[in-house]
């Protein structure tokens, strides 16, 4: 297996196809699968993939089956070999069976809609709005409680009909208070259009909650917790069109509402970041932190925060919090974190202080060697 390996890295395909096909014929027939020789099957299924005889794959991977353990990969093989053989049909079958198993995976919807014959213009233009509809209605009325198959239109819609599914989409997000809202529609910030829909359907929104505590459309008194979430969508939502002070305005009405919410501190100190206000910004992070001094994450973002500040004696106090030996400024070269050490040496960098800068950067460059040296160990060890 290892002059498999090493003939297949040297780009010698067709050598490795035979030492691993040798290798098999001194085996004894396999009747109960292991993982192992599992995981020789599916290598082999790639090897041959990258010699371009897309059906011999397929072959291959339908004469294993009943072997491989592996049977997601197996199946996502399978799809991807009967895309490429043009067997839409069949591409189809496999890729719903994919979504039953896990409708949250971008591939598999991409794969299913391939099947279908959408290109990917088609798809992120807009075009075949009414077909591409229908599919995924009735995909969420198969899967009612998968939260992919109600966002994957907003991608493909535009118009009135683009309103309406966001309006949708984002009311029981708002209603259950999802910090990461925002985050997940971010990618439709690409297409100026529908900005300024989530900018009407949102204003829209907590206009209604101010005047009747519903949203448009529902008689239903929605709990406090939506207005506040209103609030802290706008505010990440006018950051991200460069209107600081609006963004704000909005996210210090959100404190105002709930002091009590961390994430509403480190939205805060986002737009600040943004705004290029970095000491306001580690002000902001700070808070959020001593509001919950056991997450490691506060303490992570903090300490960032901070070494963009420039503010290193602090940052240094903030990350030893959760270092094993304390205040040992050896503990995190010893881990490897090279996130810190990278912002720190930029930090030294900033201020002029190259020799300090020098010394952290070349512990990260330091940390990729031992990288390397440590998986030809680890090749040896397993062969």
């Amino acid at each position: 297996l290892g002059f498999t390996i090493a003939t297949h890295y040297a780009g010698n395909l067709e050598m490795a196809l035979r030492v691993i096909e040798a290798y098999e014929s001194t085996l004894e027939v396999v009747t109960r699968p292991d993982y192992e020789h599992s995981e020789m099957l599916m290598y082999k299924a790639s090897i041959i993939e990258e010699t371009g005889d897309m059906e011999r794959t397929l072959k291959h991977l339908e004469a294993t089956e009943s072997l491989v353990l592996d049977k997601l990969g197996w199946r996502e093989k399978r799809g991807e070999m009967l895309l490429k053989l043009n067997m839409n049909e069949e591409a189809e079958k496999q890729y719903r069976e994919l979504l039953g198993i896990n409708g949250d995976n971008l591939a598999y919807h991409v794969g299913l809609l391939r099947s279908r014959g959408y290109k990917d213009e088609e798809v992120t233009g807009g075009e075949k709005q009414e077909e591409l509809l229908a599919l995924y209605h009735e995909m969420q009325a198969s899967y009612p409680r998968c939260a992919c198959m109600r966002r994957m239109p907003l991608d493909f819609l535009t118009g009135e009909r683009f309103k309406e599914a966001f309006a949708a989409y984002v009311t029981p997000a708002l209603r259950k208070g999802v910090p990461s809202l925002f985050s997940d529609v971010k990618p439709l910030y690409k297409e100026p259009a529908k900005v300024e829909i989530i900018e009407e359907v949102m204003t829209q929104n907590l206009a209604s909650l101010r005047d009747t505590q519903t949203l448009p459309g529902s008689e239903e008194v929605e709990p406090p917790v939506t207005v506040l979430w209103v609030l802290e969508f706008l505010a990440n939502h006018h950051d991200r069109r460069g209107r600081t002070g609006k963004a704000l305005e909005l996210i210090d009405e959100a404190i105002a509402y709930t002091p009590t919410v961390i994430d509403l501190y480190i939205t805060k100190a986002r737009i600040y970041k943004h705004a290029g206000d970095l000491e306001k910004a580690s002000d902001h992070c700070e808070i959020a932190r001593n509001m919950d001094l056991a997450d490691r994450f506060l303490n992570t973002i903090s300490t960032r925060y901070a070494l963009r500040a420039d503010r290193r004696v602090m940052a240094d106090e903030i990350v030893t919090l959760f270092t094993k030996d304390g205040d040992n400024p050896n503990n995190l070269f010893d881990m490897q974190c090279m996130w810190y050490e990278t912002e720190f040496g930029r930090s030294c960098l900033r201020s002029k202080l190259y020799g300090k800068a020098l010394k952290k950067l070349t512990a990260v460059d330091k940390h990729f060697t031992d990288i390397v040296e440590d998986q030809f160990d680890f090749h040896t060890y397993c062969l």
